[in-house]
């Protein structure tokens, strides 16, 4: 390379500097604006999906007949990372309203399976970039056996587009911030309008249902802005500060709070580089309490809010306490009883159950982000990670 052109790379590369930090604004950091800009994304989600004239949801962009989606008998849902954090939820969401068995797939181990793909199965490939080496290798060999694939992405013309019937496109814009925030929660928002549109194309679910259902969905924004409120944010950072310095700190939930509890582990070491680790709460009895060190005070965040799972885990709480951890308690707003169990809680809005993790997964990134300030680390790049893995 001639030093004119090492030159000139260096000032193109100094001026990307310059304006992506420009578009920061206000913000110290990428992934606390786009943590904020996440009711935004699920506004412009929602918004125009409904049409009360007619009760029914719209999804144009699936085309898939009524008949093809009546015959759907399988749905392979693959990814990596934090989307296929978000297909985990997506799994609960869709067989509950459209009752359709799912599977979520790790791409990169999907290749090695040699899955079964019946004349009726379909696929829905998640990534944030779109070009996800091993997601694109897992839609390749569902290809191979001519499996439609649906394909949720942030990026508009992306590899993973061009190689599916239909792309439900986030809309989250650029993300800046390797640590996935908003492009998550925009993953979710697909998802549950998937599952609430298939469900009525099938006929599991009554018009009456479906238009509550996303009714709900129309205020998760606002709720979102309430956690991401001054004195939301507040007691989310003192539960942080409280659980910097351990070692582990692990995140138990029932039901798609389990799902939630991954991501929340994963935000954590991406950010901060503590170990943490999700566990169904139940299953976090089978073996993996023995972790809790009393003499270490173990923090334990416990997702307990309003569900029916809820007085099971107000139990597990009191096990944990009883073994020497820090409990850090999600609750539902007014919940006192879990307040009173616990050494911290944060207060969630109350939200219909498999809503739970758009606003759990929120006061959780804004969770795992304090940690990472607390210890001094590079909150928008973090060691040895990209934004798309390739190859």
């Amino acid at each position: 390379m001639s030093e004119n052109a090492e030159s000139s790379n260096t000032i193109s590369a100094a001026q990307t500097t310059v304006k992506a930090e420009s578009q920061k604004g206000d913000y110290p950091d990428f992934m606390l604006k786009e943590i904020h800009e996440q009711p935004r994304v699920l506004r412009d989600t929602f918004a125009g999906r409904f049409d009360a004239q007619s009760g029914k949801l719209n999804m144009n962009e699936i085309p898939l007949s009524t008949e093809e989606i009546n015959a759907v008998d399988r749905i392979y849902i693959i990814a990596c990372g934090t989307s296929y954090h978000a297909g985990i939820v997506g799994k609960d969401m869709i067989e509950q309203a459209a009752r359709i068995p799912v599977e979520v797939q790790i791409a990169s181990e999907f290749c090695y399976r040699q899955p079964v793909f019946t004349p009726n199965t379909i696929a829905i490939a998640i990534s944030q970039s779109g070009e996800t080496g091993d997601t694109m290798d897992a839609i390749a060999l569902a290809k191979a056996a001519d499996t439609p694939i649906i394909t949720i992405t942030n990026v508009a013309d992306s590899s993973m587009t061009k190689e599916s019937i239909a792309t439900l496109q986030v809309l989250a814009d650029q993300e800046v911030s390797i640590a996935a925030t908003k492009s998550y929660t925009g993953q979710l928002a697909h998802l549950a309008l998937l599952a609430l549109y298939l469900g009525q194309e099938r006929g599991t679910i009554s018009a009456e249902d479906i238009s509550s259902a996303y009714e709900d969905l129309t205020q998760i924004p606002q709720q979102v802005e309430s956690i991401l409120s001054e004195s939301s944010i507040a007691a989310i950072e003192a539960a942080a500060a409280t659980c910097y310095k351990a070692h582990d700190v692990i995140f138990i939930g029932r039901g798609v709070a389990a799902a939630t509890c991954m991501e929340a582990s994963l935000k954590l070491k991406e950010t901060s580089y503590v170990h943490g680790e999700g566990y169904a709460a139940n299953e976090f009895r089978h073996g993996p309490i023995a972790m809790i060190d009393a003499e270490a005070a173990t923090p334990v965040v416990a997702l307990a809010m309003e569900s029916k799972t809820r007085e099971r885990m107000l139990t597990i709480i009191k096990e944990v306490k009883g073994y020497g951890g820090n409990v850090v308690a999600l609750a539902t707003e007014g919940d006192t009883q879990a307040a009173n169990l616990a050494d911290s809680v944060i207060y969630l809005p109350r939200i219909r159950e498999m809503y739970l993790p758009f606003t759990a997964i929120v006061a959780l990134q804004v969770f795992a982000r304090r940690i990472a300030l607390l210890l001094g680390r590079d909150i928008d790049h973090p060691r040895g990670l990209v934004k798309a893995v390739v190859d």
